[in-house]
């Protein structure tokens, strides 16, 4: 079971993430993530993506150590809602981290276009410092917590 999706601010910040409005995967209210403030840790993923399959268990499990220091956003990307809801049970550590679903890419499209990413598909993750901005993209496939732990005391300054 998902942890319910977190509240937003309406306001965007400059260099954040794009100002789109996506609807929770689980319960909790649509997220407004040009207005979703640090530390935060926002992966997007799809449950099709092989690389987004590997990492998602090294994610899980860092979220697990670091929930109450470092808020996780998940963002499913082209995909349907069952096989998302599906994907996050079949993952050892289960995903438990609140996800929405943007199934038209706007997520990864508004990274790109703002330079903060060259990846042209998931998974990418994304750190948001305490005023919103985004302060780190890692283009690509996570091959451990430890390498997650690293990007988070780095650029999130959070042990």
């Amino acid at each position: 079971k998902l942890a319910p999706c977190p509240a937003s601010s309406t306001a965007a910040v400059a260099a954040g993430l794009p100002d789109v409005t996506l609807e929770c995967l689980g319960k909790g209210p649509a997220v407004h993530l040009a207005g979703f403030k640090g530390p935060a840790v926002v992966n997007v993923w799809g449950s099709w993506c092989q690389p987004c399959q590997k990492e998602a268990g090294y994610i899980s499990s860092v979220y697990r150590s670091v929930r109450n220091k470092v808020m996780f956003l998940g963002i499913d990307t082209e995909d349907s809602s069952g096989s998302a809801l599906d994907f996050g049970t079949h993952v050892t550590p289960p995903v438990r981290y609140p996800s929405v679903v943007d199934p038209d890419r706007k997520v990864l499209i508004g990274l790109a276009t703002a330079g903060l990413s060259a990846a042209s598909g998931p998974p990418v993750t994304a750190f948001v410092g305490t005023g919103g901005r985004v302060v780190h993209v890692h283009p690509g496939e996570y091959h451990s917590a430890a390498a997650l732990r690293a990007d988070i005391a780095t650029y999130l300054h959070v042990r």
